[in-house]
């Protein structure tokens, strides 16, 4: 990228496929000089106007002649920025990713961010909305003696309408049979990503809402709308990331067990919604499993701005971005939409909507993991898992893990610490000193606190248990549930 100017940036491009097709959105805000390619049959061709080039042609660059280079790819990211700063020399602060979530108007991660300025973004949300004077159709319902007006879209419309008339006996009716007094008064649901002239304090964005907090993080509410729906006589409590998401089978527990685990889940959010589940569960709680991966003392899931979007679930339950302090403007929004919901219609038809739209595929759970399809995608995300210098997460870490178990003994619940087994070839590819420095802090507060360590890091699991490198398929998890209810026996006779 050029210097900043007030015409935008020069930048240079990495990547010419599908995701930067969707960078082409920005192209009004991005002076762009061209695009560079590895392939090369692209290579001295034209992408939407522009140039491409081989990697080669940054080495031309000075240093000063840019300010940012902005990697475009999904699949291939972290190679390519592997690539510009050991092939390329490129400074790796000079190095933007670029995701295809980028397009969307309510989002712009703190990554694109960087090269655009307060006006940019504004006027990058004013381009991205349709205009409309008024809505074609409305619909009006009565909740607690009141009526609402409903703005008809696209989007989410049509699971809202079978919600409405379900619960409150919607009927649709045409624009022009509503007064202008009713109108300007009622409560407005928009479904879709238009813009309307409606009052903004009456004004319900709940298409906006369901993404931002909904869509942005499936497995969060596919985990939540499970335990809402079997949270009576819980005995036992799961968490940690998607390791353990996957290699629990609740089902063939001894023990009647919740996973709260969610991808990305770090131990901070771990320990947040164990205790506002466990609040809300009561004493019947007796045993939870702390699951952690190698990494996990020194991962902060509230400072890892490529997966930021992350936390919007967490902070509609728990209201609090940790230590992210760059969203509170969507923690307001997402504070004041849900009062609105709440208030107006009621606190599940976002759940409704959600589930009408999603349905998890588990068919990759019964893949068996092979060696030979292995990309460079997966090379790079454990690089990037075990580039964690971050001495202030460790030392935080290291104080939630304790205040975590203390939670639980002091209250007498029976703690596990779970570290699942791994394939060798992950084994082979990570930092074994996060793993010693992980060990060594589970073996001083053992020194303060009772509970039971459940190692099988070191175990050697065949390939066929798995169905990536590091995630047990569902024979891996059949196994490793069966293991653990040896453990839960003579507590549960």
């Amino acid at each position: 990228m050029d210097k900043k100017h007030r015409g935008g940036f020069h930048g240079n491009y990495f990547g010419t496929g599908h995701t930067a097709q969707c960078l082409m959105e920005y192209k009004e805000i991005l002076n762009i000089k061209y695009f560079i390619d590895n392939s090369k049959e692209k290579q001295e061709g034209r992408f939407n106007g522009y140039n491409v080039y081989a990697p080669l042609k940054l080495k031309e660059e000075s240093d000063d002649s840019y300010e940012y280079i902005i990697i475009a790819s999904e699949q291939f990211a972290y190679s390519m920025k592997k690539q510009c700063i050991e092939i390329l020399g490129i400074k790796k602060e000079k190095i933007i990713i670029f995701h295809e979530r980028d397009i969307t108007p309510w989002y712009i991660s703190g990554e694109i961010a960087k090269v655009l300025s307060d006006d940019d973004i504004t006027k990058r949300k004013k381009d991205l909305h349709k205009k409309a004077e008024n809505a074609p159709f409305c619909v009006t319902y009565s909740k607690d003696k009141k009526v609402t007006f409903f703005l008809y879209g696209e989007g989410y419309t049509g699971c809202v309408l079978e919600y409405l008339n379900e619960k409150y006996n919607a009927v649709i009716v045409d624009d022009d049979r509503v007064s202008g007094e009713q109108y300007s008064n009622g409560i407005h649901i928009i479904c879709d990503e238009m813009e309307y002239t409606t009052p903004e304090e009456n004004t319900i964005y709940l298409s906006r809402y369901i993404d931002i907090v909904y869509m942005n993080n499936r497995d969060f509410w596919n985990m939540l709308i499970k335990y809402q729906r079997q949270k009576k006589d819980i005995k036992a409590i799961i968490t940690g990331m998607s390791y353990f998401r996957d290699a629990f089978i609740c089902e063939l527990l001894k023990i009647l067990a919740v996973k709260l685990t969610c991808s990305s889940q770090d131990l901070f959010y771990d320990f947040m919604m164990f205790k506002e589940i466990y609040q809300k569960t009561g004493e019947g709680v007796n045993h939870v499993f702390i699951g952690l991966a190698p990494y996990s003392l020194r991962y902060d899931l509230s400072l890892a701005s490529s997966i930021e979007y992350l936390l919007f679930s967490y902070y509609s339950c728990l209201h609090t971005f940790h230590n992210n302090k760059k969203l509170d403007q969507i923690g307001k929004f997402i504070d004041d939409q849900k009062a609105k919901i709440e208030g107006n219609i009621d606190e599940h038809i976002c759940e409704y909507v959600y589930e009408q739209y999603t349905r998890r595929n588990d068919e990759k759970l019964w893949e068996t993991f092979q060696l030979d399809s292995l990309r460079e995608s997966d090379y790079m995300e454990v690089e990037e898992e075990f580039n964690k210098p971050y001495q202030a997460t460790l030392e935080e870490n290291k104080l939630i893990i304790e205040e975590y178990i203390s939670y639980c003994t002091s209250r007498n619940i029976s703690v596990y610490l779970v570290i699942p087994p791994f394939t060798n070839w992950y084994k082979e590819h990570w930092k074994q000193s996060y793993c010693d420095e992980l060990k060594m802090v589970i073996r001083d507060l053992r020194n303060k606190y009772e509970f039971t360590l459940l190692d099988f890091s070191e175990q050697d699991w065949e390939d066929k248990y798995f169905y990536n490198n590091g995630h047990l398929n569902m024979y891996g998890a059949r196994r490793f549930t069966n293991i653990l209810n040896t453990y839960l026996t003579p507590l549960t006779e």
